[in-house]
């Protein structure tokens, strides 16, 4: 005689393998905080662009790579900074804390020590604007090897120079800043 299935059997049919998933040991976690996203640099184009540093909405400096269909000098990378954003990368939020208006550039020193001399006072600039100077000269300091940059009055680049590296002085009408390096 065959037997129907009750419905008390095919309930305990089904919740076998529920039971069975449940018992592997795993346990819940609950959700855990990790901070910010990455940030970092992405391998740039060093040939056709230029690194600049701007200043993100929470007041970090970061990298930003402008192309320029080639590496800039020194003073080139530094008239563009004191430039100012462009439209792109005002669209990401990204700021200056630096004075758009600013004396002539010049450039002396090695390419681990440099001296940038500006128009303007610079005691008074912040922090944020301080390290946007430093980090800007000490990028322009670093050149791929054979890379040839524009501006010959600039002081030569290395292929050894990591932004760490540069020491860069910041003259201004008013005193300096520095020795600094680029900390971020």
């Amino acid at each position: 005689m065959i037997r129907r299935p009750r419905a008390r059997d095919l309930l305990a049919l089904s919740l076998l393998p529920a039971l069975l998933l449940t018992g592997c040991g795993i346990r819940g976690t609950d959700v855990i905080e990790s901070g910010r996203p990455a940030t970092g640099e992405l391998q740039p184009d060093r040939e056709r662009s230029t690194v600049l540093y701007f200043v993100a909405p929470d007041r970090k400096v970061l990298p930003v790579h402008r192309y320029t269909g080639g590496r800039m000098s020194f003073t080139g990378a530094l008239d563009m900074l004191l430039g100012g954003p462009d439209e792109r990368e005002r669209g990401a939020r990204l700021s200056t804390e630096l004075p758009v208006k600013y004396g002539s550039v010049t450039l002396s020193g090695r390419s681990d020590a440099l001296q940038v001399n500006l128009g303007i006072p610079v005691m008074g600039l912040s922090a944020v604007a301080r390290r946007q100077l430093v980090c800007t000269t000490a990028e322009a300091a670093r050149v791929v090897p054979g890379q040839k940059t524009a501006g010959s009055a600039d002081p030569a680049p290395t292929t050894a120079a990591d932004e760490g590296d540069v020491q860069v002085i910041v003259k201004g009408t008013d005193g300096q800043i520095g020795p600094a390096r680029c900390t971020l």
